[in-house]
């Protein structure tokens, strides 16, 4: 199976319908939106340093662009970014990610949902962007992106999901997704949860801790029965100075009183022990998962919700810090969210070039812009 795109990065961006008026079209706008793409993938992180970088190229770059005549000017760019629509936007870009490679059949198809703030585009008269994102374990990559406008992150990604389809895949999300609305539309969007549980939803919390709470009341019969609904795996790390152990306990539903919840198999408890120096802390949270009893080992549902912590270290960090997205201050219109979008397809082509260090791998691209244009414009290309 081919893991190039089917078709080049300026075919995939004429399908974004130009919102200028056609006196306003002196430059088209895929080249200009190719343009942000490429200066995102060579580590500029705003708009002036793009267009200061474009303007240095050799006219035969701006050619492959699809510049007819010296390419525009900042605020033209701002203009047209603050116009674009973000979802036909976001289609385009995703469309243009070749196909990843096949999974092994016994490896969790985790996906992590989780929001995350634009502080850039805060403004004295409006507040920050909020987007809820949804990242693919395996890959890397954000395979989409909303705003939450004037609702919540759980009704949020009830969108989301509606439009996702998720056969096979298992959402993994914090407290905040922690609603029966998201589980049931992960259910009905053909894919399976496993959410952390907190005092959000005091009574599924409380059934949780009890789950696992053997009391001293119990029949010996009955503490057999309830120990052995339950499966154990435990993982050790070491790193920056400390020592962490983490165990968890995987319980079925099962004979302890959790209904009304949809989907819902499995409740489990995971207990860290963090030891740095002569400190030692301990924490213990709760989840649930509709994840079916066999289907995955306590060892594979461990990995799969420390897993989820990549969309806040792989994706959002790496957003923030490498790629500039809070120090960014465009914030006029769409274009904070466009922008946005562009960070996340950047991540995703570095992630499928297989780049040890995202930094280095923006700075090869700076280093050779041709090169990184031809892998966009050529699908060829893409992998060489």
């Amino acid at each position: 199976m081919s893991t190039s795109p089917a078709r080049g990065l300026l075919e995939q961006l004429q399908q974004v319908p130009d919102p200028r008026g056609r006196k306003g079209q002196r430059h088209a706008a895929s080249a200009m939106l190719a343009t942000v793409v490429c200066g995102v993938l060579c580590g500029l992180t705003n708009l002036s340093a793009i267009v200061q970088w474009l303007h240095a190229q050799p006219p035969r770059f701006w050619h492959l662009l699809g510049f007819k005549w010296t390419p525009a000017s900042e605020t033209t760019f701002r203009t047209l970014l603050a116009q674009v629509a973000p979802e036909a936007f976001e289609r385009a870009l995703c469309g243009w990610l070749p196909p990843a490679p096949a999974a092994a059949a016994d490896e969790p198809a985790g996906l992590s949902v989780d929001g995350k703030r634009l502080c850039g585009t805060l403004s004295r008269i409006a507040a920050a962007l909020h987007a809820v994102n949804v990242w693919d374990h395996r890959t890397g990559c954000v395979l989409r992106q909303q705003l939450t406008g004037d609702t919540n992150e759980a009704k949020t990604a009830v969108e989301i999901f509606r439009g996702l389809l998720l056969e096979g895949r298992i959402v993994v999300g914090d407290a905040a997704f922690c609603q029966q609305e998201v589980c049931q539309q992960i259910l009905d969007s053909g894919g399976d949860y496993l959410l952390v549980v907190k005092d959000n939803q005091p009574r599924l919390h409380q059934d949780a801790q009890s789950a696992f709470r053997d009391s001293k009341g119990f029949s010996p019969y009955r503490l057999k029965q309830r120990q052995a609904r339950r499966r154990q795996a435990e993982s050790l790390s070491k790193g920056h100075g400390r020592i962490e152990r983490r165990t968890l306990t995987v319980s079925t539903v099962q004979g302890l009183g959790l209904r009304g919840w949809p989907g819902l198999q499995q409740v489990l408890r995971l207990e860290r022990v963090v030891t740095s120096g002569d400190q030692e802390t301990r924490t213990v949270s709760y989840a649930v998962t509709s994840v079916s009893v066999g289907r995955l080992t306590a060892r594979q549902l461990l990995q799969l919700w420390r897993d989820h912590w990549g969309i806040e270290n792989s994706c959002f960090y790496v957003r923030d810090v490498t790629l500039g997205e809070d120090r960014c201050r465009v914030r006029t219109g769409h274009a904070g969210l466009n922008l946005a979008h562009v960070r996340n397809f950047a991540l995703s082509v570095v992630q499928r070039l297989g780049a040890a260090n995202v930094a280095a791998q923006l700075r090869q691209h700076l280093f050779h812009p041709t090169v990184l244009l031809k892998r966009l414009i050529r699908p060829e290309f893409m992998l060489t």
